[in-house]
């Protein structure tokens, strides 16, 4: 039997968000179904890393910039120093 992912509360506001999102986080957040998250992670017109063979995460700050939501000098907020 597969094992079940660890799964986190639902997304909240934007000062809330992990570093990292799931690929179906993303989706959620942008309005994608998790197919055409994955082929837009594909094409590259979705920001992810590839951290091993069969695990792939949206860093949040770049999808944000990417939606225009989060502009380049308010990243300090989503960091520790800021």
């Amino acid at each position: 039997m597969k094992e079940q992912a660890e799964r986190r509360p639902p997304l909240g506001h934007l000062d809330e968000l992990p570093v990292t999102l799931t690929v179906a986080e993303a989706a959620d957040l942008v309005g994608l179904g998790l197919s055409a998250a994955y082929e837009a992670v594909r094409q590259g017109r979705l920001p992810a890393i590839r951290v091993s063979e069969r695990r792939i995460v949206v860093p949040t700050i770049p999808l944000l910039q990417m939606l225009g939501i989060v502009a380049r000098d308010d990243r300090k907020r989503f960091t520790d120093d800021g």
